[in-house]
């Protein structure tokens, strides 16, 4: 794929001020700032990286199980699921 309207080696002008330049500009960076919202599933992953999300009895259990041989993927199972979510 090619991209026209520039050439190798062109330098790219920006087009507002990174947080940076505006504190050089005598403005501070809170002073101009954006709102920003997260979507329900940036939220949703965010609460999932939360150390209360994880139980470490669980993950020790599936780490034994996969260290004795004992610990089995059901594959259609993990399908099932994956199509579930595409459906919400």
């Amino acid at each position: 794929m090619r991209i026209r309207g520039s050439q190798p080696g062109t330098p790219v002008t920006p087009t507002r001020p990174n947080a940076s330049e505006r504190v050089k500009e005598g403005g501070s960076p809170a002073a101009k700032s954006e709102l920003v919202e997260l979507s329900s599933l940036a939220r949703m992953l965010t609460d999932a990286r939360a150390p209360e999300a994880i139980d470490a009895g669980r993950v020790e259990a599936i780490r034994a199980r996969i260290a004795d041989g004992s610990f089995e993927i059901d594959a259609q199972k993990i399908a099932d699921r994956m199509l579930a979510e595409e459906v919400e």
